[in-house]
């Protein structure tokens, strides 16, 4: 995740290593479930693949996420519809991206909010 998304969450996703992508070379962690970087994507999914980890999930925003995206590595896209409208919305990349999606599964989280899961035509 960007370090904008993890200073709004403030706090490491529990069950799972937080790695958070930063140009801030002050920004640390002691504990092996929270990295602070500034390597690329490739460098970071090569470096989880090398700790034994099969899956990565991209957490926004949308600078990160253009920075997977314009690099082929996205396989998926999961986006959460919210009963919420504000401001000029929310982007899902920072910059145009050329994404075939195709939709594999999509479900209720409450009363009000759907979730789609896309899969990434690749």
């Amino acid at each position: 995740m960007g370090s904008t998304t993890f200073d709004i969450i403030g706090r490491v996703l529990p069950g799972r290593k937080t790695v958070v992508m930063t140009r801030n070379p002050a920004r640390c962690s002691d504990s092996a479930d929270l990295v602070f970087t500034a390597d690329p994507p490739e460098a970071i999914l090569a470096d989880l693949s090398d700790q034994g980890y099969t899956q990565a999930v991209v957490v926004g925003g949308a600078k990160i996420n253009q920075l997977f995206a314009q690099k082929g590595l996205l396989d998926e896209l999961i986006l959460t519809v919210s009963p919420y409208a504000f401001g000029s919305g929310l982007s899902i990349f920072s910059d145009s991206v050329d994404l075939k999606l195709t939709l594999k599964r999509f479900w209720t989280l409450d009363d009000n909010t759907l979730c789609l899961r896309y899969g990434v035509v690749h």
